[in-house]
């Protein structure tokens, strides 16, 4: 079997949730300040992005990493089109624990498989020996494979969730890297949000400032689009280096780089505190 060069970071069956009618999506490259329209075969990978010899000669299985993600995301494609079907009914009775585990899982996962994850996470490989700090691809393993994945999935199932349904006239963005943050990186004082489509959202509490606005696991509706920019500032500053959308509507990101050309720097800082 031929090997597998061209992995996606982020999962394609995700990406086509905001394709346009021609299954295109608009792709913005904040770092090259390049607009462009394609498809989701092309943007969010890189080549043998998950290769890791030791760890393949370790268990015998070639393209471990990217193997297996193939393997899950028939599952998870399904579950998304379970989800926005029940969030269309604006009623979240249905989700069981497990449903909000799965999305957990999938989120979590997301966060600690892009390019931007592996600068993040040299602390991480400390713990493992001096030697590797510098092995990306080890730090790329260790963080997807480490333990803790499953008790991050069970505490964030336990934390305050609000789905956003976008009735503004802007699309949410997503990204390279669509997983953002706001907030200390303490974590007791921080939001993670995730947009699911252009027109849904997700975001994970771990404090009890939005509480006024929305009860928790409900849908919340948003109707002011300065929200909705809040969300896409996220995204466009946090990304790897690339945005995408349903539609090209990057106006607000351009803005954003003419106020703040450093968003430019491939190499920037990305996590903003309160």
């Amino acid at each position: 079997m031929s090997r597998i060069k061209k992995q996606h970071f982020v999962p394609q069956f995700y990406l086509k949730h905001f394709v346009d009618a021609q299954s295109n999506i608009h792709a913005f490259d904040i770092v090259k300040q390049k607009q462009f329209v394609t498809t989701t075969v092309n943007i969010a990978h890189d080549r043998s992005f998950y290769d890791y010899k030791p760890l393949e000669e370790f268990i015998g299985v070639e393209q471990a990493i990217e193997h297996a993600f193939a393997n899950t995301e028939g599952e998870a494609a399904e579950f998304f089109r379970k989800l926005i079907s029940t969030l269309d009914t604006n009623n979240l009775s249905s989700l069981t624990r497990d449903d909000y585990r799965e999305l957990a899982d999938f989120i979590t996962t997301q966060e600690r498989r892009t390019p931007q994850a592996q600068r993040q996470i040299g602390e991480i490989a400390k713990s493992a020996g001096q030697e590797l700090e510098n092995d990306i691809q080890f730090q790329q393993a260790y963080l997807l494979l480490h333990e803790d994945v499953l008790k991050v999935v069970e505490d964030w199932c336990d934390r305050y969730w609000i789905f956003w349904r976008n009735n503004t006239p802007l699309n949410f963005y997503t990204s390279d890297h669509p997983v953002v943050r706001y907030g200390h990186k303490d974590q007791k004082h921080e939001e993670i949000f995730f947009p699911i489509t252009p027109r849904y959202g997700v975001s994970i509490l771990f404090w009890d400032a939005l509480r006024q606005r929305a009860e928790n696991r409900t849908v919340y509706e948003l109707s002011d689009p300065e929200e909705v920019k809040r969300y896409n500032f996220l995204m466009t500053t946090q990304c790897n280096r690339q945005i995408y959308s349903a539609k090209n509507d990057f106006a607000y990101a351009k803005e954003l780089l003419k106020l703040n050309p450093t968003l430019t720097d491939p190499n920037r800082p990305r996590f903003l505190n309160t």
